[in-house]
């Protein structure tokens, strides 16, 4: 990656254009100012802004000890801390140790929640399978309401 701060010219070669897509190639790659073979620095820092931050809301990247962009799973105990907090933290919980058993029950409230929903299907107006596609009738407008006297 190039140093975006130096008033060096950036060469086409020294940047990663993996990152440049789209609208961004025209931008970044063919600015009529600058020579042939030399990238826009400017509009290649937001093309990279750009990606950190669609990252960083997709949780594909995270910011070193950040509150909001941290890393969820750093602050999980791990190693000697867990064992020592384990029971403590299962017994708030109301947890067994082995996972099974909890993992099972709430796989069959999910699958009869499914089969419910299933059931109802054939029997909602507001509702259409069209070539394989659910299809929604829209919310009509909430009646206002009622003021308590």
């Amino acid at each position: 990656m190039p140093d975006l701060t130096s008033r060096k010219k950036v060469g086409a070669e020294e940047v990663t254009s993996d990152l440049v897509t789209g609208s961004w190639r025209r931008l970044v790659f063919a600015n009529p100012n600058l020579s042939h073979g030399l990238v826009d620095k400017a509009t290649y820092s937001f093309c990279v802004l750009e990606h950190q931050h669609r990252s960083l809301r997709r949780r594909d990247m995270f910011a070193k000890d950040g509150d909001r962009w941290g890393d969820p799973r750093a602050k999980l105990l791990a190693g000697e801390k867990w064992m020592a907090a384990e029971p403590t933290v299962l017994t708030a919980l109301g947890l067994e140790s082995e996972p099974a058993g909890h993992l099972a029950e709430l796989a069959s409230a999910l699958h009869a929640a499914y089969v419910q929903v299933a059931a109802g299907l054939p029997g909602n107006p507001a509702l259409e399978v069209a070539g394989g596609k659910l299809k929604l009738a829209k919310l009509g407008k909430a009646g206002e309401p009622r003021l308590m006297a």
